[in-house]
């Protein structure tokens, strides 16, 4: 699993995502990331939304890009 999470993401806060990392870690998940952009809001990916945030998009675009070569599914 790879997560890419806004930081400034009202919806996602950062107790949800250390309960994810907590629950990945205790089920052993050891191949799982879950990055956060501080300065990225929801939807900070899609470019057609006011909350676009073009440098984390394109350093999210690669991690993802990287994760799946890693992981064979690429």
């Amino acid at each position: 699993m790879l997560g890419l999470y806004g930081g400034l993401d009202h919806g996602i806060t950062p107790g949800d995502i250390a309960a994810m990392r907590k629950a990945l870690a205790d089920a052993g998940k050891t191949d799982c990331r879950i990055d956060v952009f501080a300065d990225a809001q929801h939807g900070f990916f899609a470019d057609y939304r006011a909350s676009y945030n073009a440098a984390d998009a394109e350093i999210a675009w690669h991690r993802c890009l990287s994760w799946l070569n890693e992981h064979g599914a690429a």
